[in-house]
């Protein structure tokens, strides 16, 4: 030790850092290799004490040479300044020595003397990064190895528990350690260049050891309510920002170190919620944190904690949208008033009003992605109140009836003229992109969830078996309707393609709704499913698609709109390959002059009806400018 404190003083005066490297290998090696081999309680304390003053030395050597005029603020210049020269010597050697404190403590199991030890190393590394600004991001290395040290409970890492100390031990030489360095964080922030971050490091840095032995401990009995421990917590960090907020106008930097105990309240408040209830309350309490956050950065200036809201709606977004376990939570046998009501209301809720306060700043990518959250939210709440309806034993069923698919697509299309208003009223991306994939997908479930199912939608009468007044109305009618409604709103937009598709599924819904009514009416004729097609069925079919068409051309002639006149168009083409094609096949006797003569009066309407009204219409405006006489 002696022969290392002297090189160390040449080492600071002459700045000779290669020959610091060599100390530091020295210093290194035997200590690991000891630790490796076999060696009495007695000895190991003379090593810890070793390792403490080697720290010590590399701290009082770095003490003068790095102190700064001003803080590190970027990452870019954060590594240039430390990749040469001293700062990646203080840099391995602090990492170094503290990774063989906490090694040496796993090996001793937890003896409180290699605490102490442990924090007292970590404590000068903390001494070093207020002296010296441009390290103030060394003082993460302790809450990391500290970390490392209590996760080593968890069931994944067994093989760093100790053998003869109780959970409860554990539990409480945690909140010891986190308490220690975080009453030294915050008694460093007082007139440092950066109080903001000694102030984060303070009650980030209990925050994260908390949540670590929670999730450690979570399966053994420590005889602590982890709620009621969080809400305690909290209170010395009110005390604490009490006193900042007192004297946050005669101290620059106040209102950052403010914010930051705020934001460390805000959380343990919110994590006592989902500490007591169930694993769902724990997106929730995320969510929560959010417009607390929002309102911290807006109400005090802090840029800064944008990083910090993204980080959360990022975390919430995840943990809802892409989360499968969501799944597999149970629902309660109230159809409505389950986990999903919540679940996905208060998110909603909170990202609203977090959105409020951060738009206030400045209206950037951060709240868009907010809104884009948002609405991600509200189409899955939709979805799974939908699927807990139809599946009250759990939203992951391998089921998904042609019942439910119908009511989806409703709620979809529901959800997208929503939408479609919202962008009609007020132009933006979100709401546009919005409207454009969920309608999309409410077209796509109707069109493959029931369009082309056929006799498939009538498997065990889930449609029920009453002539019109069945299941059909919700699979066709109603997103017909909701198509037309889109169309018109998007033709009003100025929306030409979107107006385009939404006509054409509006069209095809009620043509299909119409069809699969003659084949339900046909159907369920009997006591069970028939499959067979009758003559009758045919004949109708011909005369139901022939009403539908004319109706569309009454419709067109009305509004004026000539994709109706086409659709009309289209509509009656096919009834006429179907009377020359299927009808003279398969029809017999009356039924087949029926069906000419039915097609034959139908034509010479819709003649006399283009000529009288359609041709008139086209011609009259030419007619009216020729010069009379």
């Amino acid at each position: 030790l002696a022969l290392s404190a002297g090189v160390l003083v040449v080492v600071r005066h002459r700045q000779w850092w290669w020959l610091g490297w060599c100390v530091l290998a020295s210093a290194t090696i035997w200590p690991l290799v000891w630790i490796m081999g076999g060696f009495t309680a007695g000895e190991a304390h003379w090593v810890g004490i070793y390792l403490l003053a080697v720290t010590g030395l590399y701290v009082w050597m770095a003490w003068r040479n790095l102190a700064a005029p001003l803080p590190l603020l970027g990452f870019s210049e954060f590594l240039a300044q430390h990749a040469k020269g001293v700062m990646p010597l203080i840099w391995s050697a602090a990492a170094i020595m503290l990774a063989l404190q906490a090694f040496l403590l796993v090996k001793t199991n937890h003896v409180p003397l290699h605490w102490a030890l442990f924090v007292l190393s970590a404590l000068s590394l903390f001494a070093l990064a207020r002296q010296a600004p441009t390290l103030q991001w060394l003082a993460l290395l302790p809450i990391g190895f500290s970390l490392l040290l209590f996760v080593g409970w968890a069931q994944d890492f067994k093989w760093l528990r100790p053998a003869d100390i109780t959970a409860q031990g554990i539990a409480v030489t945690a909140l010891i350690v986190a308490g220690v360095f975080s009453a030294a964080a915050y008694a460093l922030l007082w007139n440092a260049k950066r109080p903001g971050f000694w102030a984060a490091l303070s009650a980030g840095g209990a925050f994260v050891h908390f949540i670590a032995i929670c999730a450690a401990l979570y399966t053994f009995d420590v005889g602590l309510k982890w709620g009621y421990v969080s809400l305690l917590l909290a209170i010395p960090f009110l005390i604490a920002a009490q006193r900042v907020a007192s004297w946050r106008e005669r101290m620059a930097g106040g209102n950052e170190a403010l914010g930051m105990l705020a934001v460390g309240i805000t959380f343990f408040l919110s994590a006592a919620v989902p500490l007591e209830l169930r694993r769902e309350w724990v997106t929730m309490a995320y969510a929560i944190e959010l417009p607390a956050v929002a309102w911290i950065a807006w109400r005090l200036n802090l840029p800064i904690l944008r990083w910090l809201a993204w980080l959360l709606a990022g975390t919430v977004t995840i943990r809802l949208v892409f989360n499968p376990y969501v799944l597999d939570y149970d629902v309660s046998s109230n159809p409505l008033l389950n986990w999903v009501l919540y679940g996905y209301g208060v998110p909603i809720v909170a990202f609203w009003i977090a959105r409020d306060f951060l738009r206030r700043v400045r209206n950037d990518e951060l709240v868009m992605a907010v809104e884009g959250s948002i609405l991600a939210f509200a189409f899955l709440l939709l979805s799974l109140q939908v699927r807990s309806i139809f599946n009250p034993d759990g939203l992951g069923q391998p089921r998904f009836d042609v019942a439910e698919r119908a009511w989806m697509a409703v709620s979809w299309g529901a959800l997208a003229l929503g939408l479609i208003y919202g962008n009609w009223r007020r132009e933006h991306a979100v709401l546009r992109w919005g409207w454009r994939i969920i309608g999309g997908l409410a077209i796509a479930l109707v069109t493959f969830g029931a369009a082309i199912q056929w006799d498939g939608l009538f498997v065990n009468a889930a449609l029920g078996k009453a002539p019109i007044f069945n299941g059909l109305i919700v699979c066709f009618l109603i997103p017909a309707l909701f198509a037309a409604l889109g169309a018109w709103m998007l033709e009003r937009m100025g929306q030409r393609i979107g107006a385009l598709v939404a006509g054409i599924a509006a069209l095809a819904f009620g043509f299909a709704f119409l069809s699969y009514e003659v084949r339900h009416y046909f159907a369920f004729t009997g006591d069970s499913v028939s499959s067979q097609t009758s003559a009758t069925e045919l004949y109708a079919y011909s005369i139901v698609w022939l009403v539908y068409g004319a109706c569309l051309l009454i419709a067109g002639i009305v509004t004026r709109l000539p994709v109706l006149r086409y659709a009309s168009l289209a509509v009656l083409v096919l009834v006429v390959g179907k009377v020359f094609l299927v009808d003279m096949a398969d029809l017999t006797g009356l039924l087949r002059v029926a069906s000419f003569l039915g097609l034959g009066i139908a034509l010479l309407a819709l003649g006399f009806v283009y000529r009288r009204y359609v041709f008139r219409e086209e011609t009259s405006p030419a007619d009216s400018a020729q010069p009379a006489g």
